[in-house]
């Protein structure tokens, strides 16, 4: 069951990415921003932010905050299928946490891989960590997860 639900995982995680809250400097690492009036909602300016976003998709299992995180390469019947793993994952009571550094997030032009660490943990409480590369592409100025 966590085998499964660790390629379910890995699918959606592949697929995902979106920002949340931050600015970056020319490398994509993240830093906090003073609080001008930008709107609010999920920050995809850079490809720290859009994992910070998906960090909090997993953490939360919101499947329409992770759909936010792709971009239109993602493909409609991807997003659909993004959102029965996720109400599968979340019948089944397990738990993500997604990890990432900034030093592991790799940006050529508009595009970036970034290097991150899930952690499953099941209903019964047994827990798996696994090592997933998401990659992302800039979209009309948005860092948006592709694949």
């Amino acid at each position: 069951m966590v085998r499964n639900a660790l390629s379910v995982l890995a699918l959606v995680m592949v697929l995902a990415v979106a920002a949340c809250g931050g600015s970056n400097d020319s490398n994509g690492s993240s830093s906090s921003s003073g609080g001008s009036a930008a709107p609010a909602g999920p920050d995809y300016s850079t490809p720290a932010a859009t994992m910070k976003a998906i960090a909090e998709a997993f953490a939360t299992l919101d499947v329409d905050k992770m759909k936010a995180c792709y971009g239109k390469a993602a493909g409609e019947d991807r997003l659909k299928k993004i959102e029965s793993e996720m109400k599968q994952i979340k019948e089944d009571g397990m738990k993500f946490e997604l990890t990432f550094k900034d030093e592991d997030i790799q940006v050529e032009g508009d595009k970036a891989k970034v290097k991150a660490r899930l952690k499953i943990t099941t209903k019964d409480g047994k827990t798996e960590d696994e090592s997933e590369t998401f990659e992302l592409v800039k979209e009309d100025g948005l860092w948006k997860a592709v694949r």
